[in-house]
Order: structure tokens, then C-alpha cells, then sequence
């Protein structure tokens, strides 16, 4: 397709760093308490566009490297998985405690674009679709770094960025709060049923009806 005047297209290699995460045996993990244990996310931890910290394992500083360790605006990334619906799921840092993240897991770190941009474009239906269709394996579906990093981005002058996010987030807020609002009209929809079926066999229906 051809850009807008004034965007540019690159690959995620130019805009972004790409880091693979920690590799561990269950035999260096530690626990909680331990005073020398980060805190190492995996897939398991990606939700819809947010990261559960909870039910996280614990490694030994010695087999993380400094650039393993979280940061904010990283887009944390689900890169192999029996479940091809799982790779390419990814999630933006929005606080971080010092967490690292686990070998079938990676991090794309922002550079040169904003990270939300970036984010909202790693969680496209086509770039899904792609990194899906590139990362289909026999027994294991893996998202190699080279892959992420070669993937092709527009990228749009860098005011266009922030508007583009900001319309992004204002659409998606409306979007969330329907969501949210058809949920609680569905539960409400469904007592509403439960007690009109109690209603209709224990007799209070008909003499509602009766004394209409």
C-alpha cells in the first residue's frame, strides 16, 4: 500500500532493540525471599495488552544479563509456544519492579519512534497474522529475534505519532468502557431471566399477572 506524504518505512530492527529473554533450569530457581532472586515473567503473564504480575518465578541475578532486566515502554512479547495463538502476543510495560522475562518470551525495546506506537502497531491483526504464519513450527512455534526485527513498519513524522496515539487511546477508552457496559447489561439481562423463570414455576408470575 502506498504511505501518506512524509512517512517512511523501515523494520523494527531500526526503531527498536531486540532482546531475548533468560535462559534458566528449574534448578536455579529460587525462592521469593531469597536476597539474591529477580523475578522472571513468562508467557503465562501476558494478558490482553497488560502483564499479570502474579504466580511469577524466581532465578539468581548471575544468569540475567543488564539488558534482560525490564524497562519502561518495552513491549513484553510471547516469542515461542506450543500455541500458536500465544506467539506474537505482547503487552507495553507500564511499571516494572526490576522483572526480568524467560526464554520463550523476548522484549522489544523502543529507540527512535514512540513506544505506544510501536505497541498498538506489534498488536495489529496483520503483523499477528504474519508473525503467526512465520513462526509455525512442528512441535514448537517460535518467533526468532531476526524475525521481529525484520518486520516492516510505516512510520509516520513524529507528531503524526503522538496523534495517531492519542485518537488510539481515545477510540479504545470509549471502546473499553461499551465493552465494560455490555458486560454489566448482560448480567443484569441474565438475573433479570433467572428470576422471572423462579417467578413463572413457583406461581408469583401468574398472580402478578392476575393482580395487573
Amino acid at each position: 500500500t502506498e504511505l501518506p506524504a512524509g512517512w517512511s518505512l523501515a523494520t523494527i530492527g531500526v526503531v527498536a532493540e531486540i532482546i531475548r529473554g533468560v535462559t534458566y533450569s528449574k534448578a536455579d530457581t529460587l525462592t521469593e525471599s531469597d536476597p539474591d532472586a529477580i523475578p522472571l515473567l513468562r508467557a503465562t503473564n501476558l494478558e490482553v495488552d497488560s502483564i499479570d504480575f502474579k504466580d511469577m518465578v524466581y532465578v539468581p541475578r548471575s544468569v540475567v544479563k543488564p539488558q534482560q532486566i525490564l524497562k519502561l515502554n518495552d513491549i513484553f512479547l510471547a516469542a515461542s509456544s506450543g500455541s500458536i495463538s500465544v506467539v506474537g502476543k505482547s503487552a507495553q510495560v507500564i511499571k516494572t519492579n526490576g522483572e526480568t522475562f524467560g526464554a520463550f518470551c523476548a522484549v522489544i525495546r523502543p529507540q527512535n519512534i514512540h513506544p505506544r506506537f510501536l505497541s498498538y502497531w506489534v498488536q495489529s491483526p496483520e503483523i499477528r497474522d504474519h508473525w503467526s504464519a512465520t513462526a509455525k513450527g512442528t512441535n514448537i512455534n517460535n518467533l526468532k529475534p531476526s524475525d521481529i526485527s525484520e518486520t516492516k513498519i510505516p512510520i509516520p513524522p513524529v507528531p503524526e505519532q503522538h496523534k495517531i496515539v492519542e485518537i488510539l487511546e481515545d477510540h479504545l477508552s470509549r471502546l473499553d468502557a461499551s465493552v465494560a457496559l455490555a458486560d454489566a447489561m448482560e448480567k443484569q439481562s441474565s438475573g433479570l431471566r433467572r428470576s422471572l423463570l423462579k417467578a413463572a414455576f413457583t406461581g408469583q408470575l401468574t398472580k402478578e399477572v392476575a393482580s395487573v
